[in-house]
C-alpha cells in the first residue's frame, strides 16, 4: 500500500496467499517495490500471473464502481496488459498476505493457511485488516476464504465466490486465486460487489 490508499474514494484490499520472497505475513508496500517486481517477473509465470491478475481485477473493479469502464472480458483483457494502469492500481489499493510461512517449495498448504483463522496471530491479522478501514475486500482462494470465515466466526460461512456484507460496512467478495484468470467470473464478482455496494450506500444515505 501507499499513502494514496487513504485518500481513495473506494478503499480496496486484496487478501492473497503468496509463498515467495517475504518474511512473515502482512501488508506489501508499494514503496519497497516488491509487488512491482512481481508484475515484471519474467522468471516466474505464476508470480507474475498472480500479481497481474490481482491488480487487473482491482483496476476494473474500481473503474466499474466509480462509474467508469464497466466490467467485461474486453476491460479485463485490456487492464491485464496495461502495465501503467496496473502500477497505478498498486498505489491505490492494499495487498495483504495472510500466509504465515514463506515456502517456495510447496505451492499451497491449505490447512496451514486456514488454521491462521483460529490462532492469536489470526486475530491480530484481522484487526490489522479492519484498521485499513476498507470498503471492499477481495479474498482469493478456498483456503483464504476458510481462514477469513474462521476469523469472522459467522454462523453461516461465506461460500466460495459469494459476496458478504460485513457489519462494519464493507463488502467481502470471495474469488478464485487470481493467477487463474477467468474474466467471466471476474465480471460476475464485480457486478455482485456493485449490487451490495449500492444497496449498502443507499442505506447509509437514508
Amino acid at each position: 500500500m501507499s499513502n494514496r490508499y487513504w485518500s481513495e474514494p473506494i478503499r480496496m484490499v486484496a487478501i492473497n496467499l503468496e509463498t515467495w520472497g517475504y518474511k512473515g505475513c502482512g501488508i506489501f508496500s508499494a514503496v519497497d517495490g516488491e509487488l512491482t517486481k512481481w508484475l515484471n517477473d519474467s522468471k516466474s509465470d505464476s508470480r507474475a500471473k498472480t500479481a497481474r491478475g490481482t491488480f487487473a481485477l482491482m483496476t476494473v473493479a474500481l473503474s466499474h464502481l466509480e462509474g467508469g469502464t464497466r466490467a467485461s472480458y474486453a476491460a479485463f483483457k485490456a487492464a491485464f496488459q496495461d502495465q501503467e494502469r496496473l502500477e497505478e492500481t498498486l498505489l491505490r489499493t492494499t495487498h495483504y498476505n495472510i500466509r504465515p510461512d514463506s515456502n517456495p517449495n510447496k505451492n499451497q498448504d491449505s490447512e496451514a493457511i486456514a488454521s491462521v483463522g483460529n490462532s492469536d496471530l489470526g486475530q491480530l491479522i484481522w484487526k490489522e485488516i479492519l484498521a485499513l478501514d476498507p470498503h471492499v475486500v477481495l479474498v482469493s482462494g478456498k483456503a483464504g476464504l476458510n481462514a477469513v470465515n474462521r476469523l469472522l466466526g459467522v454462523e453461516t460461512p461465506i461460500k466460495f465466490r459469494d459476496c458478504y456484507v460485513h457489519s462494519d460496512g464493507f463488502v467481502i467478495q470471495s474469488i478464485a486465486h487470481p493467477s487463474r484468470s477467468n474474466y467471466s467470473k471476474w465480471t460476475s464478482a464485480v457486478e455482485s460487489i456493485e449490487h451490495e455496494w449500492l444497496h449498502m450506500t443507499s442505506l447509509v444515505k437514508k
